[in-house]
């Protein structure tokens, strides 16, 4: 196997790895290169399990999200008209829940994208760091349009991921009428794609617009005047909010949405909970240009300040540099 081929320098995913035969050609790879000193990353839980069977140790693997947490808030924001719904993703909460705390316990370093998630893996004897996820966009030019007596609302993201779903369905739905009975013209643009039945049923709805998939992102967003994104679900790090900072949008989320931001990225943003006090700061921003403005500029500055890769990147060599061995998770 030549150099440019060797798993070191071209990772499989996961699944691929355990599925082909070069599964344990791999492990020989790591374990060659833990002989010359060498630390092993693994992204994702299952990856880092799946070595430890071929008795290959993990010294830092990156969690992402809890997915404990994840199904827990699907199960809690499902009504109970889905029973079965409901109580799978209760069943995969408790499945996930269990996996993490059996990692929690590997003499591993373990990160995390924000506090909730890394609580689901703290108090045993593995090691967890949070490090948030950065954007691209923090390198690219503001994107936000400042414009007097602006009345669009927007959203962006992938419209198959439920808890993008469940937003845009409780804007649509619950604090768009709230802020078209103050404000008649208010509007609530819908980016991303695909158009599923649920996002047609709301993009139906008066003040509404779907857009579908887009070329340009930050295009579609120039036109936008106050993004707007309560989260019912999920867990982590929101991208589409660092994003729509390092665009230099004005923000505003609900508490669960704003809850991997550290108190001076929460500053940056506002915040609001419940349909009712949503809408009321949707109009009120709606109304105060200089408002707006204020915190474009301050979600422009936080996101450029702390959410750039090579910051992320620096974090994590930092945490690399501290890993004194190989973990002990071949038991």
């Amino acid at each position: 196997m030549s150099e440019n081929s060797s798993p070191i320098n071209s990772p499989l995913p996961w699944a691929d790895l355990q599925a082909c035969a070069g599964a344990e050609t791999m492990a020989n790879a790591l374990r060659a290169a833990r002989e010359q000193g060498a630390r092993i990353f693994v992204l994702g839980l299952p990856l880092a399990e799946l070595l430890a069977k071929l008795g290959v140790a993990a010294d830092i693997v990156d969690c992402v999200d809890s997915m404990s947490v994840y199904f827990l808030r699907r199960a809690g924001a499902l009504p109970w008209t889905r029973p079965l719904k409901k109580a799978n993703a209760v069943v995969q909460a408790l499945r996930h829940h269990r996996k993490e705390r059996l990692a929690a316990e590997k003499d591993w370093t373990l990160l995390a994208t924000a506090e909730v998630d890394a609580r689901a893996f703290d108090g045993a004897r593995a090691r967890i760091h949070v490090i948030s996820n950065g954007t691209q966009w923090t390198a690219d030019p503001v994107a936000y349009r400042h414009r007097k007596g602006g009345q669009t609302l927007g959203f962006h993201g992938t419209m198959r991921w439920e808890p993008n779903v469940t937003s845009v369905e409780h804007v649509a739905t619950e604090i768009l009428p709230l802020v078209r009975s103050e404000i008649s013209e208010a509007s609530f643009k819908i980016i991303g794609g695909p158009v599923t039945a649920r996002i047609a049923e709301a993009g139906i709805r008066p003040g509404v617009r779907t857009t579908g998939p887009v070329p340009d992102v930050r295009e579609a967003l120039a036109d936008v005047d106050l993004y707007i994104m309560p989260m019912l679900q999920g867990s982590g790090v929101k991208n589409k909010l660092l994003e729509a900072m390092a665009t230099g949008m004005p923000v505003l989320t609900n508490s669960r949405g704003a809850e991997a931001l550290s108190s001076e990225g929460q500053r940056a943003v506002a915040i609001a909970d419940g349909a009712e006090e949503l809408a009321t700061a949707v109009v009120r921003l709606l109304q105060d240009d200089r408002m707006r403005l204020a915190l474009s500029q301050a979600a422009r500055t936080h996101a450029c300040a702390h959410f750039t890769w090579e910051s992320k990147a620096a974090q994590v060599a930092r945490i690399a540099a501290a890993v004194q061995g190989p973990g002990d998770n071949t038991e």
